[in-house]
């Protein structure tokens, strides 16, 4: 009697290499956009960083600036730029808007000469000018009351904040105190913020308080 086998079928289970290049493709296709998505999304992130940053680095040295005397009233009719015996490896002595004039460093420092570590790879630089009265944005040789305060903050990747600040010299900072013996006033306050343990400055701020001037 003979024999009979009974022969079973194997399907091969798997992909063949045309369906594995497609099923490449299609990914990669959908892959580029959504890398290009997460990139615009990380220099968005950047961009609006720097944008905060450049700004709260720009605002504090302008508060730090236009809190100072419009001139030194013992050394009327000096030139732009720190007068006399003032010193230029820190800030605190310099009594006058125009002492910050031609002012520059990098990474920034506060008024005492400490690095704010937070903003590694930034500068920050100002300039002061005599302008005409009538026409701010024109710069003159000779004072007429009014001069202009710029200041600047660069970012590592080289965006640029800019704030510009008039300063009279009738404004209410230059009115002599009223009455007699000593009086001390707030001009200006700072303000530095940290997060956490780290001994790094997360915000550093400060603002000028409109009050009257030191008697000289």
């Amino acid at each position: 009697m003979p024999t009979q086998f009974n022969r079973t079928r194997h399907h091969r289970c798997g992909s063949s290499m045309t369906e594995v290049v497609m099923a490449t493709l299609i990914v990669g296709l959908m892959l580029v956009p959504a890398m290009n998505n997460v990139g615009a999304s990380l220099r968005s992130r950047i961009a609006n960083v720097e944008l905060h940053d450049g700004r709260a680095l720009a605002q504090q040295l302008m508060t730090e600036a236009l809190q100072a005397r419009y001139e030194d009233p013992q050394l009327a009719g000096e030139p732009i730029g720190t007068d006399s015996g003032e010193g230029i490896s820190t800030r605190e002595d310099w009594d006058d808007v125009d002492d910050y004039d031609t002012w520059s460093k990098s990474p920034p420092e506060d008024k005492s000469g400490n690095v704010l570590t937070s903003y590694h790879g930034w500068t920050r630089s100002v300039t002061a000018d005599w302008v005409n009265k009538n026409d701010p944005h024109a710069i003159i040789g000779t004072d007429q009351g009014l001069k202009r305060i710029t200041v600047s903050a660069t970012s590592p990747s080289g965006a640029l904040t800019t704030l510009i600040a008039l300063r009279s010299s009738a404004g209410v900072m230059e009115q002599e105190p009223v009455g007699s013996g000593e009086v001390t006033y707030l001009t200006w306050a700072d303000c530095k913020l940290q997060i956490g343990d780290s001994s790094d400055v997360g915000v550093s701020g400060g603002v000028n308080i409109i009050n009257h001037a030191e008697s000289p």
